[in-house]
């Protein structure tokens, strides 16, 4: 994938790039790129349709890339929307095929979509249920996502030094920190990712291979 760790929990404007067919999604996000992605990984079967989408999401040689951080409390809405138009149109003069849409205006007043912890926090459990569940029940011989988590616990004991099972009743995951639940959405995301692909990409050989052909 070719982003470092660090810049997955940062914010800002990213890419999906495909050089082989000059193809590009460019997107914004105000809560980090990784979550970002995994949405995107879990919404591509809504486009099964759209063949110019289906060829970037699925090609081997379709890369997630950062091409700006926009990390600084500072940063508001509008500059989000504003270089995501600027990574658009410099694409778009380079006569780019473009599946994503920009509908950045100037002097709008746009609505503030930074998170609090809390709701961030909410934001990373959700993504990490996701993740479990797909990588525990899809094209695998268990289906306990407890497995899963449990070998993700042990791992943050030793990183931690300290024994996320005794903090408290109730599901483990409810009391971890901000930094251990992006502990693990790091360590989870990469085998997310290549078995979300290869899983859209055997599915659209089974139903469609002519359409596999494309890639």
């Amino acid at each position: 994938m070719g982003t470092k760790k660090d810049e997955l929990l940062s914010k800002g404007i990213y890419a999906i790039i495909n050089k082989t067919h000059n193809l590009i999604y460019v997107g914004e996000t105000q809560r980090n790129f990784l979550c970002r992605w995994v949405d995107h990984l879990f919404s591509i079967p809504n486009y099964a349709e759209d063949k110019e989408r289906m060829r970037l999401y699925l090609h081997k040689d379709t890369k997630f890339i950062v091409l700006k951080t926009l990390d600084d409390s500072n940063y508001k809405t509008e500059d989000f929307y504003s270089n995501e138009y600027q990574a658009y149109e410099f694409y778009k003069k380079k006569n780019w095929g473009i599946v994503s849409k920009n509908f950045y205006r100037q002097n709008t007043n746009y609505k503030d979509r930074t998170l609090g912890i809390d709701k961030q926090l909410d934001h990373y459990k959700k993504r990490i249920k996701g993740m479990v569940h797909f990588l525990s029940t899809v094209n695998t011989k268990h289906t306990n996502g407890s497995i899963i988590l449990s070998n993700l616990y042990t791992h943050l004991n030793r990183e931690f030094n300290t024994d996320v099972r005794e903090r408290g009743e109730g599901s483990v995951l409810q009391h971890l920190t901000q930094e251990e639940l992006e502990f693990i959405l790091l360590d989870l995301y990469p085998r997310f990712h290549a078995k979300k692909i290869a899983c859209l990409r055997q599915e659209l050989t089974n139903n469609q291979p002519k359409q596999m052909e494309l890639f």
